[in-house]
């Protein structure tokens, strides 16, 4: 960073100082400060979330696992709204209704895209953002269970307002990303228009990315409406025009051999209302709609199997998804809980079927057979760049930047019930979109809950005896080490949608793996416990450096025992069997959060030393999924060895045999086509350009690149500190549009 730092002392006092007037601001005071109350709830949610120097570490210093390093933090009180499994008589779980094609031959299931008038809680555990746009209502979406063989017909219809936003046209950078100057700039203008309270002391003390339309002003950006922007734009845009992408399918990626449209993630429904103002504003030389482009609905059918040689081949069975994947709106829509299941069953799932219960296909979400058998689906998203509605209409601007759901952004952990002995497997699905959102799931003994960025155990205590008997609950902070000692024994069946195969004796079959013995009695290098004299922050940076410092040291930090890395649209199913001595237990199913996917933390370490500000991150904390009550008489069955359903599984069929050594490399016929010297290995390389900074960058203008391009200043390129150097630009790997050429996004 280009700086001139003062003295470490009066940094320290400066930022003690500004930290103090931080969190003095509460959200009442933001929403005084505009009539709509639109900025204010992303402002105060922000501001509650600036963290302190010695927060910066986020593990509470109490707990067996820990050295003590000052007063422990004070536990909060046990929220009323917390669930205690051990009282309810019936489970709460709960999951979105279920669309079979073969109960409903020749007929299409109708996906209505629309919008709530009031958002409401989050869709999903750890979804900062309320449910603004849905399927007909609900989040998730409804669940399709279709068969391997079949074929799925879906219309997609787009019940949403016109597009009423404007976009950035051509180079523009991130308001979020750019040197203090360029945004006092845009702060200067904040305050004029809206009277947000800039402090006089920090010109640049605003939070730019919630008022966008006056840094596009002060930056003197290009703006287009939404309803017809006529060319490429690489970012947010147009909130109100979908589509669908069945994520994890092998089918067709575009259109079936009669013309009918397949998996085409680059189709557009745009709102009616878009295509009315298109008619009435129209210009010469302008055209009405582009062929991807369709009013109102559109019908898609996916056909499973494949014809190969005269045969037909069904598709794998997996646990899938499906989501808008309109480019432009995708993360805008999917962060709202625009998503649901997709299962495609076959015969794994029939072998499965019948070896627990005895039956083909009995009804998944009920209990069946001597243990108890069933399936349940979990969506897990972690937002925390929130659902917003960038197009919503000047009467709906409260749903611009809607408020924040409550509860900490959490949806309420539901209650399972369980009895002694029971298996369920366990379809779940990271549906996070944000670059935020990787998990490490597991399933913990006893009840823990997320306050905040921490997490606590609950401790239930009887008091009393008889009818007078009074259950006395409160809460405990704990470690990660604690967390890492609590958890149960999962096996695991598929990863993203694809049954595990392994090779044994030359020959490839499906697996159950045993989770429990990945690594087995480790300890995880990130959890280094601070050594005499040394900082939380200090000793969490040390064990960063354990992570990283080898191969052993990486495989330790990323493959734990009884725990699956679940990042974005990772999928995975699970077998969890209660132990049949937990009568009266309650376990948790847990998504603890992963560091090791982002250097924001390690820069926020950094720069605790280098500003006077502390860092604003963001919050990193656990989710508490559901909790599991364990009550009631053992099953019929006992105690069923999981590992035992190895021998029940089919054939690993040819599209899933794993791929040899002899197929990587390039023959002789192909090298001679493209001139590849023979024996060479394929490989594939993904260049990515990630999902934005965390600071302004310090990347030099090349010689002679301000001269040539002087009228680009402050958008492309721009001056700080006496040194030339490059904007980042407003732009994502979420938002590319189909006609997406470099020569319209110009690059040095």
């Amino acid at each position: 960073m280009i700086d001139n730092p003062d003295s470490s002392n009066k940094k320290r006092e400066n930022r003690q100082e500004k930290q103090a007037q931080t969190e003095g601001w509460e959200r009442r005071d933001f929403l005084k400060l505009s009539a709509t109350g639109v900025i204010a709830s992303l402002a105060a949610a922000c501001s509650a979330r600036m963290v302190t120097p010695e927060g910066i570490a986020a593990e509470p210093q109490t707990g067996s696992g820990a050295q003590a390093d000052g007063p422990a933090p004070e536990s909060p009180r046990v929220p009323e709204r917390l669930p205690n499994p051990g009282a309810l008589r019936t489970e709460t779980w709960q999951e979105p209704w279920t669309w079979r094609p073969q109960q409903w031959p020749e007929r299409r299931l109708q996906l209505n895209v629309s919008r709530g008038q009031n958002p409401g809680f989050s869709p999903s555990p750890a979804n900062f953002s309320g449910a603004l746009f849905s399927y007909g209502g609900i989040s998730p979406g409804p669940t399709i269970r279709v068969r391997n063989d079949d074929v799925l017909r879906l219309t997609v219809r787009n019940l949403l307002e016109m597009n009423h936003g404007m976009v950035e046209i051509g180079p523009f950078p991130a308001p979020i990303d750019v040197p203090p100057n360029l945004k006092a700039k845009i702060c200067a203008l904040v305050k004029e228009q809206t009277g947000f309270p800039v402090p006089e002391d920090d010109p640049a003390g605003c939070p730019v990315f919630i008022f966008p339309e006056q840094a596009a002003e002060a930056l003197g950006a290009d703006l287009r409406p939404n309803w017809h922007i006529g060319g490429h734009v690489n970012r947010f845009h147009a909130a109100h025009t979908t589509n669908i992408h069945t994520h994890g399918l092998h089918v067709q990626p575009q259109a079936n051999e009669d013309g009918s449209h397949s998996d085409n993630i680059f189709l557009r429904v745009i709102p009616h209302g878009d295509y009315d103002k298109r008619k009435a504003e129209l210009r010469e030389g302008e055209t009405l709609l582009n062929p991807h482009e369709h009013v109102g609905e559109l019908d898609y059918e996916f056909r499973l199997s494949v014809n190969r040689k005269s045969e037909s081949i069904p598709h794998p069975p997996g646990t899938h998804w499906y989501h808008p994947h309109s480019h432009g709106s995708t993360h805008i829509q999917v962060s709202s809980g625009m998503a649901g299941f997709l299962v495609v069953e076959g015969d794994v799932d029939q072998s499965i079927n019948q070896a627990m219960t005895g039956e083909d296909w009995p009804d998944p979400e009920t209990a069946a057979g001597d243990w108890d058998y069933r399936e349940r689906l979990m969506m897990l998203q972690r937002v925390f760049i929130a659902s917003f509605d960038t197009d919503a209409p000047p009467n709906k601007r409260q749903l611009k930047f809607p408020p924040f759901p409550a509860v900490n952004g959490l949806k309420d952990p539901t209650v399972i019930k369980l009895r002694p002995g029971a298996v369920e497997r366990w379809r779940v699905l990271n549906g996070s979109v944000d670059g935020a959102g990787t998990k490490r799931l597991m399933v913990l003994e006893g009840q823990y809950t997320v306050q905040g960025i921490n997490t606590y155990k609950v401790i239930t205590e009887t008091v009393g005896e008889g009818d007078e008997a009074q259950d006395k609950r409160k809460l405990v902070p704990v470690t990660p080490r604690e967390l890492e000692a609590a958890k149960l024994d999962l096996q695991q069946l598929a990863v993203d949608g694809i049954t595990l195969v392994r090779k044994r004796n030359g020959k490839a079959e499906h697996y159950i793996r045993d989770l429990s013995k990945i690594n087995p009695g480790t300890a995880h290098p990130l959890h280094a416990v601070p050594a005499n004299g040394e900082s939380p922050p200090r000793a969490m940076l040390r064990g960063y450096e354990d992570c990283y410092r080898n191969g052993d040291s990486l495989n330790l930090a990323f493959n734990r025992p009884n725990e699956v890395l679940m990042t974005n649209a990772n999928r995975t199913d699970l077998f969890f069997k209660a132990p049949l001595d937990a009568a009266g237990k309650v376990f948790t199913i847990f998504a603890a959060e992963s560091r090791l996917h982002s250097d924001t933390h390690h820069s926020n370490l950094q720069l605790l030393n280098a500003s006077d500000d502390p860092p604003f991150r963001r919050p990193a904390f656990d989710v508490a999924i559901a909790y599991i009550h364990v009550d009631g008489k053992p099953v019929e069955g006992g105690d069923f060895d999981i590992q035992s359903l190895n021998k029940n599984l089919p054939p690993v069929p040819p599209l899933l045999q794993p791929v040899g050594e002899d197929e990587l490399l390039v023959g002789g016929s192909e090298a001679s086509k493209t001139g590849v010297k023979p024996g060479s290995r394929r490989t594939r390389t993904l260049a990515y350009t990630g999902t934005g900074g965390t600071d302004f960058p310090v990347t030099y203008c090349p010689p002679g690149y301000t001269q040539k391009n002087a009228h680009m200043k402050d958008k492309l390129w721009t001056r700080w500190d006496g040194v030339e150097i490059m904007l980042p630009q407003l732009s994502g790997s979420m938002g590319i549009h189909p006609d997406f050429d470099l020569r319209f996004n110009p690059e040095p």
